[in-house]
């Protein structure tokens, strides 16, 4: 028997435009390869 499901977001979220510089990725490249816009951080 299923008793309860929960859940929890950490935080605000990234933006794509707030990735490390040195990665050398841009929005646009992250969007097109795993239509990410957006990831929350954890930890």
């Amino acid at each position: 028997m299923l008793r309860s499901v929960a859940g929890w977001v950490p935080g605000e979220p990234v933006p794509n435009e707030q990735l490390p510089a040195d990665w050398e990725v841009d929005d646009a490249w992250v969007r097109r390869r795993t239509g990410i816009g957006s990831r929350h951080r954890a930890g």
